[in-house]
């Protein structure tokens, strides 16, 4: 997905976090890239940056909401679906050798 709805109306972090997330595409990215890519630039980032990098995708949520899409975590790398292709919440979402599993958080 490469193209943004122009209704969409997200304060500028957010639209940062929706961009980052999006333009990683299907690999996903981590939340350390992801709040490196948000606060490196800044001279002084906040001291709580990992939980206001949460704050940020939650927000963005509730407003994507509304497009049918989302910002979800599956094996710790963030990645924007469609709501109805969306894992629920800790189920696996992959199979791999020797009894590991992938997890949607």
């Amino acid at each position: 997905m490469t193209t943004t709805p122009l209704e969409l109306v997200l304060t500028k972090k957010q639209l940062e976090v929706f961009s980052i997330v999006r333009d990683a595409g299907i690999m996903g990215i981590t939340i350390d890239r992801l709040e490196s890519k948000l606060y490196d630039h800044e001279l002084d980032p906040p001291l709580t940056a990992r939980n206001c990098t949460y704050v940020h995708i939650n927000l963005a949520n509730k407003k994507l909401a509304l497009f049918d899409l989302k910002i979800i975590a599956v094996s710790r790398r963030y990645i924007v679906v469609r709501l109805k292709d969306a894992p629920r919440p800790r189920t696996r979402v992959l199979r791999y050798r020797r009894d590991r599993h992938m997890w949607a958080i």
